[in-house]
């Protein structure tokens, strides 16, 4: 997808990053996550982490998605502080906790849009799981990307926000 030109929505993703703070520092018990600076992926680059929770939202005014990726070491050391027993290897169980965080970030991000007159249908979450796999956006804007931290390890936020063209409405 041709993505060049198109300008990126740097509003957009910042009710994304504060929910994943808020979601990630009460539910997965991670007092302090590092935002590092935000880039524009090269067309084609793999994503930052081995799974990826990817959630699409669309409304009348715009479509968007919105990608949780994490490492190895991150999502590991988040699922050991949220779920029973010690976690070594990503399993179903950790592979459903990133489908569970992915959702409740973007819940409360789409509570956050709301208030700003933005309204969103969502998508169940899809997990994709695997060294080096895409992540395939449903808009053709720029993706942003922001890589984040914690003790843990590093993961990263990446979404693209498309305005939508409404046909004129003769009612």
């Amino acid at each position: 997808m041709d993505r060049k030109g198109s300008s990126v929505n740097v509003d957009f993703i910042n009710p994304v990053i504060n929910s994943v703070k808020n979601v990630l520092s009460t539910m997965g018990k991670l007092p302090y996550i590092e935002v590092g600076q935000p880039y524009i992926p090269k067309e084609g680059e793999m994503s930052c982490g081995v799974v990826t929770g990817l959630m699409s939202m669309v409304g009348r005014r715009a479509k968007a998605s919105v990608a949780l990726s994490f490492s190895e070491p991150a999502i590991l050391g988040i699922a050991n502080n949220f779920l029973p027993g010690e976690q070594t290897y990503i399993d179903c169980m950790v592979t459903d906790l990133v489908g569970e965080f992915t959702n409740m970030v973007l819940g409360d991000a789409k509570r956050q849009f709301e208030a700003r007159g933005l309204f969103f249908d969502m998508s169940l979450p899809i997990i994709i799981k695997g060294q080096d796999h895409l992540i395939a956006h449903n808009a053709r804007a720029q993706v942003i990307r922001v890589p984040l931290e914690s003790q843990h390890g590093v993961f990263c936020v990446e979404g693209v926000y498309e305005e939508c063209k409404l046909p004129n409405s003769s009612s």
